[in-house]
Order: C-alpha cells, then sequence, then structure tokens
C-alpha cells in the first residue's frame, strides 16, 4: 500500500459504520471511522455518512474533504527538510542525542 492509498471496508465495531484506513508513513496507518445515519435498504448506503459531527453525502465527498488534506498535510510534514525519517516518537533518547550532535557541530543554529 503506498502512502497516499485508503481503503473503505465495513466496521467490526457496528453495521452502521465504515472504516476508512489510508497509509501515513511505513508502518503507520490511521483508521477513521465513519457513521452511517438515516439507513433505508440494508444493502445500500444510507442518505448521509458521518464522520465525528461532519456531514458527508458520500464515499467520494469523504475522500476529497477529509482524508486528501490529511494525506497532503503528511506529504509536506515528510518532505519538511528538517524532518526525521530514521527516529521514531517513541526514541526519545535517541531524538535528544542527535539534537545535542546537531548543536554542537554548529552552535549559532536553532533546533
Amino acid at each position: 500500500m503506498e502512502q497516499d492509498e485508503s481503503i473503505i471496508r465495513p466496521s467490526s465495531s457496528a453495521p452502521d459504520h465504515l472504516l476508512v484506513t489510508w497509509k501515513v508513513t511505513d508502518d503507520i496507518y490511521q483508521h477513521i471511522t465513519v457513521r452511517e445515519e438515516n439507513e433505508f435498504l440494508y444493502f445500500n448506503f444510507g442518505k448521509t455518512l458521518y464522520i465525528k459531527d461532519d456531514s458527508f453525502e458520500d464515499l467520494d465527498e469523504i475522500l476529497a474533504r477529509s482524508i486528501q488534506p490529511l494525506i497532503e498535510y503528511t506529504r509536506e510534514i515528510l518532505s519538511y527538510r528538517y524532518f526525521l525519517e530514521t527516529y521514531k516518537a517513541e526514541q526519545k533518547e535517541d531524538i535528544n542525542d542527535y539534537l545535542a550532535r546537531e548543536k554542537a557541530a554548529d552552535p549559532r543554529r536553532i533546533l
């Protein structure tokens, strides 16, 4: 699965919920719950889909208004020149060591 791909599938939590999963980066996926309301037919989507309090008319609108902006923001973050791809957020000590080395190499630089 590429970084900009998403999958929409039925949720196991409730029959009137869907789950949108999109790849943030390697080994990181975000799952977004979509709630369906005003259902008329058992095998058909209802009138309105919700992510929290935001309403959507169809799945394409969810992808365009909700998922695609998240993907674009993630691309900006990942391409930022100071983004450290080699470190995970849990590795705080390693990150602090890296920043200390960078600061020692150029003390006038703001980190």
